[in-house]
């Protein structure tokens, strides 16, 4: 008996837990009921039986296995060992139901008794069913009658309603026909509004109910047809009328018509077609594959006589677009006038709502702001423009035609433009034009014939670009070793600059601007060219010796930088502000160019005369009484300048009054009037003599500054120096420019030979004559310097404080204003007073610097 529970215990576990492989979820729903029963079951008997997934055949094979392999070494797992096993565990489960069923024989007899009660109550339940079906078929029965005579009734009536409305509207139809009878049988007075709204009425009343099979209302949809057509006819022939004669009444009358007939929308927007397809015959008659404009010169036709045909068929064209545009805008007009029965809305709103109800908002352009109908017609009718005129781009000498002289053809396109807006905006009592107006709507004119315009500007562009590219050969990469333009290239150059920009002064404003922007990128090419092309270096700034070939080259480079800059600005004159503004940028980058090609020379200029006048504070000679004018640094100034102007400036043009050298005649001669050329030659000038003015205005400003720090220096010294202020003067009028073009500098220069010319330092306080124009920190370092006693304390300036030498001090002065140096100079009188405490220990230069310093400060405050 253990052996048999043994071999059972050891079974495979798939069987022990699924029973050969079911699921999970099966021995889940069967989870509670199997404890249950394992409670009724011996603990020595296998509970594999219990499992939900348990198969026979499976165990039992698992069994005879195991049974097989264990044969050869026990008998207690025989078969007949594992049934007697079986046989005694289904006995013992046999004797526990039955204990179980013992303990719980009162519970069972309860819940019995439950039953018979739950099963009387059933059958009293069916008896109650039974007695309200019962009910319900006696109801049914008694109700069936009456019901079936109400069916009846009630169809009976609706048919007889049916009928009444059907006559009731035939009856009504052919009333409003007789109306209608009556408005169409006037003959030649046909009154169309009265009858079309007599057809309105009668249609209304055919249509509103369901008439099909009613021989009467056939009839009566015929004769309507026929009179709807008739009413069609004359209204059509009427709104023709009026269209052509451009009569308010008549077209008026037309459009009352087909709101009664509720077409008004429709009749309009064909109105537009119509004029449109006219606009598309006549492009197409005239500019057409076919047409003897596409075909060319050359077919018993000269060139001449070709190009006047084709401008004549383009002005035939514009005069069907002006006449389809106007013709449309008094339609609009008309609608806008007139208005429905009562007044409450006009035409142009009722199509306005009913575009609003079948499109969508148009695009945010100029055209939206249109009426509906004026803006299908633009709209359409550039579309035709674009489409025809890309077809004359597709035929050789109309492009050749169009592009060369797309000028003329611009301002044809531009003046029917202001044709049309002129003759629909006020001329005839009109609100709005029939177009968009200003430069919007231009732009989208002129957009169909954007592939001429484009060629155009490639030509003008090409045209003087090429020139610019010619002047310096095609060796662009080289810098000093290419040829140097010839005056034939200069002249080819400026030709061409002044021939485009004639050309943009007579063209629009639109291409006015970009015919001279393109001007302005070849007036670029050639700086950049020049510019790629000038010498560079040291070389460039030094002017004592003889000019040198680089120097020389970048004078020629200058000589046809100014040429063409003289070209640009005669020519620019006659052009537009917009055109003026385009070609600005172009002249700009000449004139910087042009000026950076010559400044290295006026920068040595500048630095080899400071270095001749920092030699004014080692003359001895001024300090003695017997000192001779000019001085040895003056002559030294002036040789230098006469130098300067007779190695340097001489090549280059209008850089002297009533001087012009060779390159001056070159830049005249390369293709400008002698009229022009004179009345323009200051403006030419500028380019240079501005470099002139400035470098004389700083040699003359350190010639001043040097003189005033001198010291110490005599009476004799002081004029010896005012006659170097003379000789300064005459020597910048005859080689740099004339004296007055200094301003500010030149008066200072007056000033301060008077200043010089002073018998006394009391003559040079504040109210003094040279006040005015002399700057005061000049004029205080004069004092401080000059007029200040070799005899007695002397006065410390700010480089003597600091141990600055006096050409260190004159670049402090550069950096600093005036009222920074007077304070510093301020500062040192300061110095003076504290080593000197008497007044009358002081000298009277010291009370004039006092006098002056205490000027500009008040000045100063009272400014602040």
């Amino acid at each position: 008996m253990s052996a048999a529970p043994a071999a059972l215990a050891s079974a495979p576990a798939p069987y022990l837990s699924t029973g050969g492989g079911g699921g999970d979820n099966t021995t889940t729903t069967t989870t509670s009921s199997a404890s249950d029963a394992s409670r009724l079951i011996p603990s020595e008997v296998p509970r594999v039986f219990l499992s939900s997934g348990f198969s026979a055949a499976p165990y039992v094979s698992s069994i005879l296995a195991q049974v097989e392999s264990s044969s050869s070494t026990s008998s207690s797992t025989s078969p007949a060992t594992i049934t007697h096993s079986i046989t005694d565990s289904i006995s013992l489960l046999d004797v526990s139901l039955k204990k179980e069923i013992e303990s719980n024989h009162n519970k069972l007899m309860e819940n019995v008794k439950h039953l018979s009660t739950v099963d009387d109550g059933l059958l009293a339940a069916k008896l109650r069913v039974d007695a309200l079906q019962s009910s319900a078929r006696r109801i049914r029965q008694e109700l069936a009658e009456p019901y079936l005579v109400i069916t009846q009734k009630t169809a009976q009536l609706r048919t007889l309603c049916s009928a009444g409305e059907v006559l009731r509207h035939t009856v009504d139809a052919l009333k409003t026909v007789q109306k209608l009878r009556t408005a169409m049988a006037s003959g030649s007075t046909l009154d169309l509004n009265k009858a079309a709204r007599a057809y309105q009425e009668a249609s209304t009343a055919l249509n509103s109910y369901d008439l099909s099979g009613v021989d009467v209302a056939q009839v009566l949809h015929a004769e309507l047809e026929r009179a709807n057509a008739t009413i069609k006819q004359g209204a059509d022939t009427t709104l023709r009328s009026g269209m052509e004669t451009l009569s308010q009444s008549d077209v008026g009358a037309a459009l009352q018509v087909y709101h009664a007939l509720g077409e008004l929308a429709p009749a309009a927007r064909a109105v537009v077609e119509r004029y449109k397809r006219r606009l598309d015959d006549e492009l197409r008659a005239k500019l057409g594959d076919n047409t003897p404009t596409a075909a060319g010169p050359g077919r018993g036709h000269s060139a001449k006589e070709w190009s006047a045909g084709l401008w004549s068929a383009l002005n035939s064209c514009l005069d069907t677009w002006h006449g389809a545009i106007v013709a449309v805008w008094h339609l609009q007009r008309v609608l806008e006038k007139k208005r429905e029965a009562g007044g409450r809305r006009t035409f142009a709103s009722i199509l306005v709502e009913e575009e609003e109800d079948e499109e969508s908002l148009p695009p945010p352009d100029s055209s939206s702001l249109l009426p509906p109908l004026l803006r299908t017609m633009w709209e359409g009718s550039l579309s035709m423009w674009k489409k025809h005129l890309s077809r004359c781009a597709r035929h050789t000498s109309l492009k050749e035609e169009l592009t060369a002289s797309y000028v003329k053809f611009e301002r044809l396109l531009v003046s029917y433009h202001e044709r049309i807006v002129r003759d629909t905006l006020d001329a005839r009592g009109g609100g709005d034009a029939a177009v968009p107006t200003g430069a919007a709507g231009r732009a989208e004119l002129l957009a169909c014939a954007t592939s001429f315009a484009n060629g155009y500007l490639a030509r003008s562009l090409a045209r003087c670009s090429d020139a610019a590219h010619a002047m310096f050969g095609k060796a662009d990469g080289v810098s000093m070793g290419g040829a140097v333009p010839s005056l034939a290239d200069g002249r080819r150059f400026v030709a061409a600059v002044q021939e485009e920009l004639r050309e943009a002064a007579s063209a629009p404003a639109g291409l006015s601007a970009r015919v001279a922007s393109g001007v302005a990128k070849s007036l670029r090419v050639l700086a950049d060219k020049a510019e790629m092309h000038a010498a560079s270096g040291e070389e460039q700034a030094k002017v004592g010796g003889l000019c040198s070939a680089a120097q020389q080259r970048s004078a020629v480079l200058f000589t046809h930088l100014q040429a063409a800059h003289l070209a640009a600005v005669s020519s620019s004159g006659g052009l537009s502000e917009a055109a003026r503004a385009a070609v600005q940028p172009g002249m700009d980058r000449m004139r910087e160019v042009a000026l950076e090609l010559v400044l290295p020379w006026f920068t040595g200029l500048v630095a080899e005369a400071e270095k001749r006048i920092v030699k004014v504070h080692g003359d001895a000679s001024l300090t003695n009484d017997g000192c001779s004018s000019p001085t040895v640094y003056c002559k030294e100034l002036t040789n230098l300048l006469a130098h300067f102007h007779a190695e340097f400036l001489r090549r280059l043009p209008n850089t002297a009054p009533g001087e012009s050298g060779g390159a001056a005649s070159a830049a005249n001669s390369s293709g400008t009037s002698s009229s022009a050329g004179g009345s323009l030659a200051p403006v030419a000038g500028q380019l240079a003599r501005a470099l002139c003015r400035r470098a004389a205005a700083r040699i003359v400003a350190l010639c001043l500054r040097h003189m005033a720090l001198r010291r110490p220096i005599g009476m004799a010294g002081r004029h010896a120096l005012a006659a170097d202020c003379a000789a300064l003067e005459s020597a910048v009028e005859k080689h740099l420019c004339a004296v007055t073009e200094l301003g500010v500098t030149y008066r200072a220069l007056r000033a301060f030979r008077g200043a010089l010319r002073a018998d006394s330092v009391d003559d040079l306080n504040p109210g003094c004559a040279v006040a005015d124009d002399l700057p005061s920190e000049l004029l205080l370092h004069h004092i401080l310097c000059a007029r200040w006693p070799t005899k007695g304390e002397g006065v410390k300036l700010p480089m003597d404080r600091v141990g600055l030498s006096v050409s260190q001090y004159s670049l402090w002065l550069d950096k600093h204003g005036p009222n920074e140096t007077v304070d510093a100079l301020g500062a040192s009188i300061e110095t003076y007073e504290n080593r000197v405490k008497s007044d009358g220990d002081r000298c009277s230069a010291w009370r004039v610097a006092k006098l002056w310093i205490e000027t500009k400060k008040s000045e100063a405050a009272v400014s602040s």
